[in-house]
């Protein structure tokens, strides 16, 4: 185990004073001590992030590290590959490795979205950096040393679990100023669904409640990061006659935020982001000040309503096109996962769903 605060120590010898990225739960402590030392800027896309490090190296000012997980490689491809590899400008990354990894004749098996890019990870580096980086945060026992890096070449550690660093609890509060909760607003709609109504649940603990009370008519997209809007953009232009909800969270909104501007949202969609300020799945870390401000600005041109009553986002489900709800960081302990293979769980929607 590496001691994080030692470890946080060496790369601002490398000359590394701010981090940003998108948090993983393997990477929950070392977070905490950045946000506690007030190194760490929240990035809502891992691209941008990629970007926003290029430009500080390219001002000769400062480096900064990138902290992500690897199914945020994927987003961070297009300016790893097209800007900071053609401009020979050195990243470093701190990638929580999550996923399928065969070791010896056992597969090592994490949640279904961290499948397949859990196989090739180590692959993608190799072949996208040269292989000049380093793959390992630490030798056994040992806090890694700053001799053995350069940081003028590209650095990638690879966090394999959260027990990779010492427990380091974040000192930022969390609101409690909200009484509303996820499970409020999954009861309140569920009290009013109908059978032609169905729910699309984006990534985290959204879903996990929402399975708590699971219907066939409910799609939780375990992963895709900002991608449950245009999931059920899909499915409510493809079947008028279905009314579509889709229970959104500010992290995912504000991390593909063009997927609400594109086209008229259809009639018979109705979307809902429930704003707790707060990464809550991977350890609180926070979104940033006036996040709540941000989504309301960006979402009331398109018709969304601000409420934190139940009745009332539940009175506009079948009146208005979206509603923005403060919400706590509150949730039910001990979150189920489906029990059912996501194979077993899509053929029990599309059969449940079918236009008949």
């Amino acid at each position: 185990m590496v001691n994080t605060g030692e470890f946080v120590d060496m790369l601002e010898t490398l000359g590394y004073k701010e981090f940003c990225g998108v948090p993983c739960s393997n990477l929950t402590y070392l977070i905490n001590e950045l946000c506690n030392r007030g190194m760490y800027t929240p990035y809502y896309n891992e691209g941008d992030a990629v970007a926003y490090a290029a430009g500080q190296y390219l001002s000769g000012q400062r480096r900064v590290g990138i902290l992500l997980q690897n199914s945020g490689l994927t987003n961070a491809l297009s300016p790893l590959t097209s800007l900071t590899s053609i401009y020979r400008i050195p990243i470093l990354m701190i990638i929580g490795d999550r996923g399928d990894k065969q070791t010896g004749s056992e597969t090592k098996y994490d949640e279904p979205q961290h499948r397949y890019v859990g196989k090739f990870t180590r692959d993608l580096i190799d072949i996208g950096f040269d292989g000049r980086d380093l793959s390992v945060i630490k030798e056994k026992g040992q806090t890694a040393s700053v001799e053995r890096f350069d940081p003028d070449h590209n650095i990638v550690f690879l966090v394999e679990s959260k027990d990779s660093f010492t427990e380091v609890k974040l000192i930022e509060t969390r609101s409690k100023e909200c009484e509303l909760t996820l499970k409020d607003i999954i009861d309140g709609i569920d009290r009013v669904r109908d059978k032609d109504t169905v729910l699309v649940t984006t990534t985290g603990y959204t879903s996990r409640i929402a399975y708590m009370d699971h219907r066939p008519t409910n799609f939780y997209v375990v992963g895709s990061m900002g991608c449950a809007y245009s999931v059920g953009r899909g499915m409510a232009v493809a079947n008028r006659k279905k009314k579509v909800i889709v229970l959104d969270g500010d992290g995912s909104v504000l991390m593909r935020p063009s997927a609400v501007m594109t086209g008229d949202a259809p009639k018979n969609l109705y979307h809902i982001v429930a704003v707790n300020g707060t990464h809550n799945s991977t350890g609180g870390q926070s979104l940033g000040r006036s996040c709540y401000d941000k989504i309301r600005n960006l979402l009331k041109e398109y018709g969304y309503t601000e409420t934190a009553e139940t009745a009332e986002f539940v009175k506009g489900i079948n009146t208005g096109s979206g509603a923005v709800l403060r919400i706590s960081n509150e949730v039910p302990k001990d979150l189920p996962r489906p029990k059912e293979s996501l194979d077993q769980l899509r053929d029990r929607f599309m059969t449940e769903t079918a236009d008949r």
